[in-house]
């Protein structure tokens, strides 16, 4: 087998919390006393909890325990939103005796809420907790160092343009599945290895 591990972003790649990235979002303008705008939508979705919270900080002040709070809180309070996209493709992936595990800027405890619920297995999950502000090239490099992996044995699985830019960094294959964040033709521009419709790609690229 061509790889030997699978890391994940979470956000809109293995679950759509596309309505709880909004309400949360929403929580953060409010408490920061600013309007919601598309294009800084964007760039909260790719951002993690504690990037957010400075960019918000930095740019319209207030507090930011409290913007933490708000935004965390309006993740926690709508954990009953979010969908997986495809709750078999880890347990699938694990039977290949592949490592598994997810890189997000979202909070762990968010991540195991729904994994659990859903059954879903996961080697380890790096989160806000542990990155502390830290980018994905980190969290990466981290996990390589973690299951003594070469940069060979990785692929790593996200939606964002940052996620391409992280995996070429770090120096490992990246695959996209396309959200509603930006559009395939877009997306192809940043040169991933592989591109797909759905997270099903994963599982014959990992097979070849």
């Amino acid at each position: 087998m061509k790889f030997k591990a699978v890391f994940f972003d979470w956000d809109l790649t293995l679950v759509n919390s596309l309505k709880a990235n909004k309400l949360s979002y929403k929580a953060v303008c409010k408490q920061a006393g600013t309007k919601e705008h598309k294009e800084e939508f964007r760039r909260f979705m790719g951002n993690s909890v504690t990037a957010n919270v400075n960019y918000f900080y930095k740019k319209y002040k207030g507090n930011k325990s409290k913007l933490r709070t708000a935004l965390k809180d309006g993740f926690l309070k709508n954990l009953g939103t979010i969908r997986v996209y495809d709750k078999n493709i880890t347990n699938e992936l694990k039977k290949f005796g592949l490592k598994i595990a997810i890189i997000t800027g979202n909070s762990e405890k968010v991540v195991k809420s729904v994994a659990k619920k859903h059954k879903m297995k996961l080697d380890m999950i790096v989160g806000d907790e542990h990155t502390k502000g830290r980018n994905k090239l980190w969290a990466i490099k981290y996990l390589l160092n973690k299951f003594r992996l070469k940069k060979k044995d990785v692929i790593y699985v996200g939606d964002h343009i940052n996620d391409i830019k992280q995996a070429h960094r770090a120096g490992v294959k990246s695959m996209i599945v396309p959200s509603y964040v930006y559009r395939k033709n877009y997306l192809k521009k940043f040169h991933p290895e592989f591109i797909c419709n759905n997270l099903k790609c994963v599982k014959k690229v990992v097979e070849k």
